[in-house]
């Protein structure tokens, strides 16, 4: 296959030269370029490439977004005062070539030791930013990590600090990064392993303003123990993500070198399985490793099989039936249980050991990726190590390609546009018959930043389709496809639909409120464009005061939805008067018309509630019995147009209270009739009464003398 003899522990697949076969990376440094049909064999282009330079690992990430896939490479000596050789960023130059950019893209390094990377679009403004974990000195006292923004222009700047990621003040050697977005919000959050028994970081992302630190709070920080005055937590070297028990989120495998002598194994914490609970427990992880029959070992190790020595790691469904599947390589070449182990996943939450029967056991290695690099449907592995226990054994990379059986299948490639080209970051659902499965597209993971391949592979087990895929693309839009073929592997380009925002309406619980009153906007928002969005954030200003509400559900094409937003008017306020309520509704596409995405309204303030003052007239004010007569109030006065009125007509009749202010009333009995009107106001107070007399006589041929007339 082109691999024979080769050595290498970090694995990176990616399609550099987008003929449409998957290539590999080792070690950051050796490029093999896939043949493709019939033999699907590699070939060594690392000197044509240009890029064999002393580093650790190498990650592929399109940074600039012209297609073409580029690698960033961690290096520096590991734990070392001197870590001598650079950290590289090389640009694909789309002709199989690479140029080193590192520092005409902005010193994209730093002067520590690096041991890994991975690439995301933590502010989704379409294109790639990159975290650097970085790992220790001679004295075992870890480097700070680096988070690097892009600008968008080719270049990047140190936003670390920024980001809110900095750990100056205590750093800790890392050795793995993993994205993911736990809880569901369409942002990418971070997992960063550390060594040397520390915790890990869970980094929760602010909507690419900043991140916070959640690991302790959401127990996956590992588990604390006490000694000395001081806290122990594992040997961490990577982690990966994925829904391995398909209930919609992001589950963690955390894989740490755990020591079982009787001195340091109490300390050491085991490679844990973190169930993710969704929001219904608030995002707190739960180990299950106990539960998932991936055995723990026990202390002493001496009596109990030794060290538990698992560095690498990587999900993939190897028999396509629907359930993540596990592959955990481990090192040391002195030891004879150094060896790796493959975990099927049963679909009840526990998986089974079938290593030996897959034949994939090697030993003395970090390297887990999967890919299917001969496009036959299932996934394929790359690893190292050695092909027996012997320490004398060569150390080689093995390619294991999967013969089956496996179930059906479906193979997505996404497309970016607004979105990062290859659209990193984007969350994949595929809704087949009883089984939903998540994938997200990454860049970097496992120990060291190892890397399985973009296209995302979904087993299917027995059924046939029809299949409902939902991408949640990293700008924000939202597609739905229909699939009735299985069994092949399809692109999905992002498409470039209309987004068009609209705010349509405001309106105020109380629109002429009082100092000290609390008023609630109501905001109408439609999108009016034909592309579904997954991100929204409206924000509403009042009084030098700002709130938000952010939608971070699918706001499907044609939806109107409302949002609430109540203020307090401040009882000291010291002007009244008209005062602007102002309510803005963005994404992060470009919208149709920008300009219907921002509304006001003028609210009167009142410093206080005067009663209203009524008035009334009559029309005519002499009428006979049987003629109606007009009383009109609509010359009475407020500080606010929403009166009530009532009507006393001075004959035993009223109106009771009615909106309407002319009202006709019609008397049956002649005399004066003192006719009055009351006004209320929108807060109840009500005016002193308004009268007018109104003379009623007889009607004609009524009571009296005779009349004559002269004709």
């Amino acid at each position: 296959m082109g691999l024979a003899g080769v050595r290498g522990n970090f694995f990176s697949w990616g399609d550099y030269n987008r003929d449409g076969y998957p290539d590999l990376l080792v070690n950051g440094r050796r490029l093999f370029k896939n043949s493709g049909p019939p033999s699907f064999s590699f070939m060594d282009v690392t000197s044509h490439a240009g890029i064999d330079r002393p580093v650790n690992s190498g990650t592929w990430g399109d940074y600039d977004n012209d297609g073409y896939l580029d690698i960033y490479c961690p290096a520096g000596r590991l734990s070392s005062d001197h870590p001598t050789h650079p950290d590289i960023l090389w640009h694909n130059n789309g002709d199989g070539t690479f140029t080193d950019v590192t520092q005409a893209a902005g010193g994209v390094r730093d002067t520590y030791s690096s041991a890994a990377a991975a690439w995301c679009d933590y502010d989704r403004d379409g294109d790639l930013d990159l975290y650097v974990a970085n790992y220790e000195n001679a004295s075992y006292v870890g480097y700070p990590d680096v988070f690097w923004i892009n600008t968008g222009e080719g270049t990047f700047v140190n936003g670390t600090l920024q980001a809110g990621l900095s750990e100056e003040d205590d750093p800790l050697p890392g050795r793995g990064v993993a994205w993911g977005d736990f809880n569901g919000d369409f942002w990418p959050d971070l997992y960063v392993s550390n060594y040397r028994l520390k915790r890990n970081y869970l980094y929760q992302n602010l909507r690419g303003v900043s991140f916070v630190e959640v690991g302790l709070l959401s127990d996956a920080a590992g588990h604390p123990k006490e000694r000395a005055g001081g806290l122990y937590y594992g040997h961490s070297v990577g982690a990966c993500w994925g829904d391995y028990d398909n209930d919609g989120d992001l589950d963690l495998w955390v894989t740490n070198l755990a020591h079982k002598d009787i001195y340091r194994g109490p300390l050491c914490d085991d490679s844990m399985l973190l169930e993710n609970p969704g929001v219904e427990g608030d995002y707190l992880f739960r180990d299950v490793r106990a539960s998932s029959r991936i055995p723990v070992k026990r202390i002493p190790g001496a009596l109990f099989g030794g060290d538990e020595l698992f560095v690498g790691c990587a999900f993939g469904d190897v028999n396509s039936d629907g359930y993540l599947d596990l592959y955990l390589p481990q090192i040391y070449n002195d030891v004879d249980y150094a060896y790796s182990f493959l975990y099927l996943g049963r679909g009840d939450g526990t998986f089974v050991d079938v290593t030996e029967e897959a034949g994939v056991r090697v030993w003395d290695t970090y390297g887990a990726a999967f890919c299917d690099y001969d496009l036959d449907g299932d996934l394929d592995l790359i690893t190292g190590g050695k092909g027996a226990s012997s320490p004398d054994a060569p150390h080689e990379v093995h390619l294991f390609r999967n013969d089956g059986p496996t179930g059906n299948y479906l193979e997505v490639e996404l497309r970016g546009r607004d979105s990062n080209s290859y659209a990193v970051g984007a969350r994949i659902v595929v809704e087949a018959g009883g089984l939903t499965l998540l994938r997200e597209v990454s860049s970097g993971g496992g120990s060291h930043g190892q890397q399985n391949d973009f296209v995302q592979h979904f087993g299917l087990g027995e059924y046939l389709g029809p299949l409902k895929i939902t991408i949640h693309w990293p700008s924000g839009r939202v597609t739905h496809t229909e699939v009735a073929r299985v069994n092949r592997r399809i692109t999905l380009v992002e498409p470039s639909s209309t987004v068009d925002i609209s705010v349509e309406e405001i309106t105020l619980s109380d629109p002429y409120p009082l100092l000290g009153d609390t008023v609630t906007f109501t905001a109408t928002v439609r999108n009016s464009g034909d592309a579904s969005l997954n991100y929204l954030l409206v924000t509403a200003k009042f009084l030098g005061e700002v709130a938000y509400e952010e939608v971070t559900e699918e706001f499907s094409a044609g939806e109107v939805r409302q949002f609430n937003f109540t203020f307090e008017i401040p009882s000291t306020l010291s002007f009244v008067g008209n005062q602007t309520f102002t309510l803005s509704a963005e994404t992060l596409l470009e919208d149709l018309r920008e300009e219907d995405n921002t509304a006001a309204v003028k609210v009167p303030i009142r410093e206080r509630n005067a009663p209203p003052e009524a008035s009334l007239r009559a029309n005519p004010q002499v009428v006979r019995v049987g003629e109606p007569v007009e009383l009109d109030a609509t010359g009475s006065r407020d500080d606010t147009p929403s009166l009530l009125y009532l009507f006393d007509f001075g004959d035993g009749n009223t109106t009771g209270w009615i909106s309407e202010s002319t009202v006709n009333h019609t008397y049956t009995l002649p005399g004066n009739h003192t006719a009055e009107v009351r006004v209320r106001d929108s807060d109840g107070v009500e005016s002193e009464p308004a009268e007018v007399t109104i003379t009623v006589l007889p009607s004609s041929g009524e009571g009296g003398r005779p009349t004559a007339r002269i004709v």
